[in-house]
């Protein structure tokens, strides 16, 4: 459960800044058609025990949670550059920890920060962190894209 509200709700009672992460599996579809979807299970699970491992190791990482198929999303309690900091980390666990094979799995992360005294409330986080992950998607996947 990622309590997006209640990490919304804290960021403007402390006034501190709130990053939100969203992670997407590049080409997933075509990697579940190709090699089976308990393939496709095993590279979730692996992604989620990826995510979980990093956020447990760092101050101020929420819990990650799947929020759709291919999709996870991490909160972050903390400054934009700390956050771009994360997304770049776990694209670069994905990457290397879950290559198997031939098999290749990346992950395109898309990452927004609500700073206090901005006009956008935390609320709006999934929309520009939605809109940057879409610009990680067309800009050639595997990469983090913030703004």
């Amino acid at each position: 459960d990622l309590d997006y509200d209640a990490a919304c709700g804290r960021a403007r009672a402390g006034q501190t800044p709130l990053s939100l992460l969203l992670l997407d599996v590049d080409y997933f579809k075509d990697y579940n058609d190709r090699y089976g979807h308990a393939a496709g299970d095993e590279v979730l699970q692996g992604i989620a025990a990826i995510l979980l491992e990093v956020c447990q190791g760092l101050d101020h990482c929420g819990q990650p949670a799947r929020i759709g198929g291919e999709e996870f999303a991490v909160l972050q309690h903390g400054n934009h550059e700390e956050a771009e900091r994360i997304g770049e980390l776990l694209r670069r666990e994905i990457e290397t920890r879950l290559a198997r094979q031939g098999r290749r799995v990346t992950a395109s992360i898309g990452v927004a920060t609500w700073r206090p005294g901005e006009t956008m409330g935390p609320e709006m986080l999934f929309q520009a962190a939605d809109e940057n992950l879409y610009r990680a998607k067309a800009a050639g996947r595997n990469r983090v894209m913030a703004g």
